[in-house]
């Protein structure tokens, strides 16, 4: 689905001639599967990295710009590694499969976002369904009272996310370069979220991580 659903989209485009594309990716094709996935074992074996935020254990200082892109090809991908990899490798290989197209098609405006973790206010109402929560499910764990086993320290508000998707409409192309634009509000711990939400709501702080 991330990836053939992803091209086969394009590829429609294409055929029905439109002349401009915006793709939603993800900020996680900048990093290998493997290096991903090994920071989420540190964290989950050892529960008080989880504050972590800015994946340095993993992909050291190197400044990591929209010019990177994770080593993974469809040869070196293994469907049978742990759903988050495969995920992230998915949305790899379709970020790179549509510079393909669009290096083929040049007379095509092509646009890719990448925006960290997604939270904010969901359009449809929530229901029972944990599901129905999206990302904002990660946010909901802190009332377990537990951090988020997961090492995403990077965020964008949905609503600024949309808004980069308005705008992307409107930007030109950029002579010799492919427009691919990494798009994030911050970075936050995790620790920090739950010390928000007790000043905002303190009433809930007894149901917070201590």
């Amino acid at each position: 689905g991330a990836y053939e659903g992803t091209v086969a989209l394009v590829k429609q485009a294409l055929a029905a001639g439109v002349k401009k594309i915006i793709v939603s990716g993800t900020s996680v094709n900048l990093f290998d599967g493997k290096e991903f996935l090994t920071i989420h074992a540190i964290l989950e074996a050892h529960s008080e990295f989880l504050p972590i935020a800015d994946f340095q254990a993993a992909f050291g200082t190197r400044l990591l710009t929209e010019k990177d892109f994770g080593s993974i090809t469809p040869e070196t991908i293994d469907l049978n590694n742990d759903g988050m990899r495969v995920y992230q490798e998915a949305k790899t290989l379709a970020d790179k499969a549509v510079w393909e197209l669009a290096h083929k098609n040049p007379n095509v405006d092509f646009t890719v976002l990448l925006p960290p973790a997604i939270f904010g206010p969901s359009l449809s109402p929530l229901t029972s369904s944990p599901s129905s929560l999206g990302t904002n499910g990660f946010v909901k764990m802190l009332f377990a009272p537990e951090y988020p086993p997961i090492p995403i320290g990077h965020m964008i508000d949905v609503r600024d996310a949309a808004r980069a998707h308005v705008l992307a409409l409107s930007t030109p192309p950029v002579p010799g370069r492919d427009k691919r634009f990494i798009i994030s509000n911050g970075t936050f711990l995790w620790k920090d979220v739950a010390a928000l939400i007790r000043s905002k709501k303190p009433e809930l702080a007894g149901r917070l991580p201590k």
